[in-house]
């Protein structure tokens, strides 16, 4: 019985990872699954052992509490905006307390199930938009929309996601030891998601990854002296983004739509996606200053919000929230929640950088820099991508299984070694 539910939950771990990109429905399905799985074999003991034992895991847990407490003097009922983001609860605590040994091939199955699963939902979106009329085949607003049509998931967090299989695939081939049949597989689904991240055209995503790319490059250059792999790192990102925009009209239309200065303004422009934040700028700052200390609520933020939109006459950004995860945490919660929740990510990405878990900490990174532009836990795909990878990194690069000596490896294993990238090119 112990080895069928052991069997059962590394099933559901590897499938949960794999319907993320789709609808919502399936991933919250399989989380209630995985978590009745959980309580069955799991007591409460091991969830005050585990908790203490990593205290990474608390961080996201921190949040979730920080947005419960904002709800008790919210004047608003209801629970919604707590029930969105439960996943920030369950998934530190399953991975904290799991029996499920996450070894080596279990680590590669998650995190590869979800690049094949984005693969197919970009290349069946591609298909889609293809085969119908409109500019570049796409017949509906621009090509953004292309996802959102075809899986339903906006492309601004597909986009985030692609980012995360990139990372994932460049610290797959830098790794120790790796299989080289793999590397055969995943050296083009990597070229083909860099082409369509950079198609679909999610803004902050593509900036992000850039930054990533290039520092990365910098640092393998200066410190370490790799000049092949630095340059390489830099040059094969920025030589896709070049083409891409220079081959894809709609794609390149988006990038000179932000050098523009003329659409930096401010009024009833829903249609202008920079004009917009600047607009919602203005409101946040005065819901802001009504609250400065703790917030509006979490339950209120919308609502004063649409009260100062509708007071300006932005009636076409109705219901837009602030675009922006900082913003939304001091609105919801002052600037004591602000400070709260920056904390809590630089504490995860200083914990990642020590113990030198570099998938764990690109991760962080571009989380933290495409939630710039978009509040990405105020959707329970933003909220469930966040919480489960952050849980799963964390548990798994930091347990005794990813530590495992080169003796220890069996021939034909994969070894994702996060702590020797770019060493051994």
């Amino acid at each position: 019985m112990k080895v069928l539910i052991e069997k059962v939950f590394k099933l559901l771990l590897i499938v949960l990872a794999a319907s993320l990109p789709y609808n919502i429905k399936i991933s919250a399905f399989l989380t209630v699954m995985l978590t009745i799985l959980w309580l069955v074999s799991c007591g409460l003991g091991e969830i005050r052992s585990g908790i203490l034992k990593h205290p990474i895991f608390l961080m996201p847990i921190l949040i979730f509490i920080l947005s419960v407490f904002s709800l008790t003097y919210s004047a608003s009922s209801g629970f919604f905006p707590i029930e969105k983001k439960l996943s920030l609860l369950v998934f530190p605590l399953i991975f904290s307390t799991i029996k499920t040994r996450i070894d080596q091939k279990l680590i590669f199955k998650i995190l590869l199930s979800f690049v094949l699963s984005c693969t197919a939902g970009a290349a069946y979106s591609l298909a889609l938009a293809i085969n119908k009329p409109g500019p570049f085949g796409v017949d509906m607003v621009d090509i953004t929309e292309m996802t959102n049509h075809a899986i339903g998931i906006s492309h601004v967090y597909f986009n985030l996601y692609l980012g995360f299989c990139l990372i994932f695939i460049c610290v797959f081939l830098f790794s120790e030891k790796r299989n080289s049949w793999f590397s055969v597989v995943l050296i083009p689904i990597g070229c083909f998601l860099l082409f369509f991240m950079f198609l679909l055209g999610g803004k902050m995503a593509i900036i992000s990854l850039l930054i990533l790319a290039v520092s990365t490059s910098g640092v393998l250059i200066v410190k370490k002296r790799k000049w092949v792999l630095g340059a390489a790192l830099a040059i094969i990102p920025l030589a896709f983004f070049v083409f891409t925009i220079l081959s894809v009209k709609d794609a390149r239309a988006r990038f000179e739509y932000l050098v523009n200065t003329e659409n930096y303004f401010t009024g009833d422009n829903a249609w202008n996606s920079i004009g917009v934040r600047f607009s919602i700028l203005k409101c946040v700052r005065e819901v802001y200053l009504e609250n400065p200390i703790l917030g509006t609520g979490i339950g209120d933020v919308q609502n004063d919000l649409n009260e100062c939109y509708e007071a300006k006459g932005y009636k076409t950004i109705l219901d837009m929230n602030p675009h922006n995860q900082y913003f939304q945490f001091l609105l919801e919660s002052g600037i004591l929640g602000l400070v709260s929740y920056v904390l809590c990510i630089l504490f995860i990405a200083i914990k990642a950088n020590k113990s030198s878990n570099y998938l764990l900490s690109y991760f962080i990174l571009m989380f933290s820099l495409c939630s710039l532009t978009e509040s990405l836990l105020e959707r329970q795909q933003g909220v469930m991508f966040f919480s489960y990878f952050l849980s799963f990194l964390a548990c798994s690069f930091s347990s005794d299984p990813l530590k495992t000596s080169k003796t220890e490896l069996k021939d034909g294993d994969i070894e994702l070694n996060l702590r020797s990238v770019g060493e051994n090119d």
